[in-house]
């Protein structure tokens, strides 16, 4: 009676939670369309730059149908979201107390295009020409901006895209003190883009994606990729921050090819001084650790269960624990001896 109680309890799903991006932000897709966040891109388009304003958008009915359903909690696809990647934490200092309903935060991708050809990634494949419109760079500057608070940059490769630096310049021309989160690779030349741009930004985060610290790995997951490279510009990100005071992150997204480096990748991040920040990947599901048999993915949850033990890092605990609730009663009993830990954590 007691495990079945446990399990019952472990498998609850996490209540819906308000998020600050919901009723502050739009995500601009290389394409031209428009998503209240990029974790719902290719679900739930509310327009296109390409066929309407910004504000056109962001006060049409379907940007405002969405605000309403995720205020009232009633939005099925950010309770998915939430309940897999816990996106609502991702920007907790945001505020979620508005008095105006205008747009103060962008996510954007420029273009998909990248130096890298990652074996998970599926945005290289995306649409471009989103942002050719001389239409849209007008209402940016005259309308827009002035109401931004942060811009969020995601690719591809941002730091390769010519119109990142359109948009750089545009930003030190209206709003100079608009926050700034870049998302990269870590493959393009960081001295000479500090001495030209960034030295000048307000950086609010920056984070370097490494999903593998073994070189042959490495190249195999983000083909053309050179690890050296990438822990070389990580590391001078890190004197940047060390200056300027923003946050630094290692993403690490776990997969087929990497699942037994995570307690490497901790460690490494911990000698570094660097945030370490695991995803599990899920789609696409050839590379994913989510269709490995039971037996195998319990073994890998137990063995991430221990690393928590060991590290006390909360995030590898909470994607053991969503690995778990993903599964059915069978896999559970496979872990079961984990989870008197695993509910006291969690209750903690």
């Amino acid at each position: 009676m007691l495990r079945r109680l446990r399990l019952r309890r472990i498998s609850l799903k996490k209540k819906h939670e308000q998020c600050p991006i919901a009723i502050s932000q739009l995500y601009l897709h290389s394409s031209g369309k428009v998503y209240p966040c990029g974790f719902i891109q290719g679900r739930e388009s509310i327009g296109n730059i390409k066929e309407s304003s910004m504000k056109e958008i962001w006060n049409g009915e379907l940007a405002t149908s969405f605000r309403q359903s995720h205020q009232a909690g009633t939005n099925s696809t950010c309770s998915e979201m939430q309940g897999k990647y816990n996106c609502h934490l991702l920007h907790n200092h945001i505020n979620t107390e508005r008095e105006d309903t205008k747009i103060k935060r962008l996510d954007i991708m420029i273009d998909s295009f990248c130096n890298l050809v990652c074996i998970m990634c599926t945005n290289r494949s995306e649409e471009n020409q989103g942002f050719t419109n001389e239409a849209f760079w007008k209402e940016l500057e005259e309308s827009i901006l002035p109401d931004i608070e942060e811009i969020e940059l995601v690719g591809g490769e941002p730091f390769v895209v010519k119109d990142t630096y359109r948009l750089i310049d545009l930003v030190m021309k209206v709003k100079p003190s608009i926050r700034w989160c870049f998302v990269t690779n870590g493959h393009f030349d960081f001295d000479r883009l500090l001495a030209k741009r960034l030295q000048h930004l307000n950086i609010y985060s920056a984070a370097v994606s490494i999903d593998s610290f073994i070189p042959e790995r490495f190249k195999e997951i983000r083909v053309n990729g050179d690890l050296d490279k990438a822990l070389d510009t990580l590391r001078k990100i890190r004197k940047e921050r060390d200056l300027k005071k923003f946050y630094l992150t290692c993403n690490f997204l776990i997969q087929r090819d990497n699942y037994d480096e995570v307690r490497a990748a901790i460690n490494f991040c911990k000698e570094e001084e660097v945030a370490f920040y695991p995803m599990l990947l899920r789609d696409p599901s050839d590379f994913s650790i989510l269709n490995f048999p039971n037996s195998k993915l319990a073994s890998i949850v137990k063995d991430f269960l221990c690393i928590y033990r060991e590290t006390k890092n909360l995030k590898i605990y909470n994607i053991a624990l969503k690995i778990i609730k993903s599964k059915d009663k069978d896999f559970l009993l496979e872990v079961a001896e984990d989870l008197p830990e695993l509910e006291r954590v969690e209750h903690d």
